[in-house]
């Protein structure tokens, strides 16, 4: 669902909510203010029939005829305006406790209520009525105002249905405004969107958050993070793929180079020494492929998973076991401290990798019947996997230019590609590790990586 919709239906639920709360609370008020006004007015066409009435009914019963009348037209005209609801009143006046003296049309012989004051419901002729009594303070006058319930209601529902008339008209005003009013503020977002979407694929220029409403802003900043990550893959990647290419290029050239040798030698000792060199030739192009795809498995910008504890000492133990047989070849002494101790949190399979290049380097570097020496200790929170060597060395200025791609030391005679301590470089970033080169007491290179202990 878009955020436009999913706005406007809760916007519109809220309003519709509290609309239909606000309505009904104003109706019932309304109805129940319109009785009030109703009630008011019986009590008073009760007063103004008992103010008209009590004199001339005194007068007419002093003076002896047996017949009372009032002129009804008078009083009704004095009591309740002319209206069309003028006749909805029914008046009784009695003359002592059992004398009807007046009546309306609409009022039947017999009281209208047994109260003799204040108001009352009654059931006269199956229908309920609303009435209200009244007696002289002084004479023995009794008036009685009634009204229908059936008409006090189509009065107080018509006058409150007309009160909740322009609220009804009103909702789907509001309705329209807010669906215009969410589009409009859904508007910059919208053409941010365009423009991302209009984008060519190389296109990862962080996009304009000036033009982007206060609360997206964070979107937007994480957007532009994220293309900025984009940009430097992107970036990593070409720069890997143009230095593979580079890299490879003189394997193969030199392989195709000796396979021609080999085909165009015609004594049979040049043709094998052309050969041996094709096989070498494409073990330092198998090396060189298996390090660019290592390289390239560990260098995505996005930190690795599946960060365990691990016993250090062990797992360099494992990985230096499958070495030993390439340093009995050379007859090199490679060897592990007994005092060896230390865990950190990491992933053992790109450790796996560090530990393997860093051992295989310092193999492939040692001269023959040479010494390497692997020390793991733990100090003050840090664990630190030292490897020495009895090889040449690397001299100071150039210690942190080997960790770079595709260097290699100068005056190294020895085959290879100049990835593997970048390759260690970038397995000991993204364990939060750093790297320190210096000499051994052997003689030739130490490797120090330091880890931060597991907790």
């Amino acid at each position: 669902m878009s955020l436009r919709r999913r706005l406007i239906i809760i916007l519109l639920s809220a309003l519709s909510g509290v609309w239909l709360f606000s309505a009904t609370a104003n109706y019932f008020d309304s109805r129940h203010e319109i009785e009030q006004l109703l009630d008011a007015e019986l009590a008073q066409s009760a007063e103004v029939l008992l103010s008209l009435s009590s004199h001339e009914l005194m007068e007419e019963r002093l003076s002896g005829p047996t017949t009372i009348s009032i002129d009804e037209d008078r009083i009704l005209a004095s009591a309740v305006p002319v209206h069309k609801y003028a006749k909805r009143l029914a008046f009784q006046v009695w003359l002592g406790d059992s004398t009807l003296a007046l009546r309306s049309e609409t009022a039947p012989s017999i009281p209208l209520s047994q109260v003799s004051e204040g108001f009352s419901d009654q059931t006269i002729a199956n229908e309920p009525w609303r009435i209200f009594s009244l007696r002289h303070k002084k004479l023995p006058i009794l008036v009685q105002v009634g009204e229908r319930y059936d008409v006090r209601g189509d009065i107080t529902g018509q006058i409150a249905l007309r009160m909740l008339t322009p609220a009804v008209i009103t909702l789907p005003i509001f309705a329209l405004m807010i669906w215009y009013g969410v589009g409009f503020a859904m508007g910059p977002l919208n053409r941010i969107a365009s423009e991302v979407a209009m984008r060519a694929p190389d296109h990862l220029d962080p996009v304009d958050h000036q033009q982007a409403p206060k609360e997206a802003q964070p979107l937007v900043h994480s957007l532009n993070a994220l293309l900025t990550r984009l940009q430097k893959a992107f970036e990593s990647e070409r720069r890997f793929t143009a230095d593979a290419a580079h890299e490879l290029r003189t394997p193969l050239a030199a392989i195709k180079a000796q396979a021609q040798v080999a085909q165009s030698a015609t004594d049979p000792q040049d043709r094998l020494r052309a050969l041996q060199k094709v096989v070498i030739g494409v073990d330092n192009a198998t090396r060189v492929a298996q390090q660019l795809l290592t390289l390239a498995r560990i260098d995505p910008a996005a930190p690795l998973k599946g960060f365990t504890k691990i016993d250090l000492c062990y797992l360099a133990t494992t990985v230096m076991v499958e070495l030993i047989p390439l340093a009995l070849k050379k007859q090199i002494d490679i060897s592990m401290s007994e005092e060896c101790q230390g865990s950190i949190k990491g992933n053992a399979d790109i450790l796996s990798i560090l530990i393997n290049n860093l051992v295989g380097n310092a193999i492939h570097y040692t001269p023959e019947n040479g010494v390497i020496l692997m020390d793991i200790t733990t100090n003050q929170g840090l664990v630190v996997m030292s490897i020495s060597d009895s090889g040449p060395g690397i001299p100071v200025k150039e210690r942190e230019k080997v960790l770079q791609r595709f260097y290699r030391g100068r005056g190294i005679t020895q085959s290879g590609s100049g990835l593997g301590l970048s390759i260690v470089r970038r397995i000991a970033e993204l364990h939060h590790a750093r790297i320190v080169l210096s000499d051994a007491e052997q003689g030739g290179l130490r490797v120090d990586v330091i880890f931060p202990a597991a907790p």
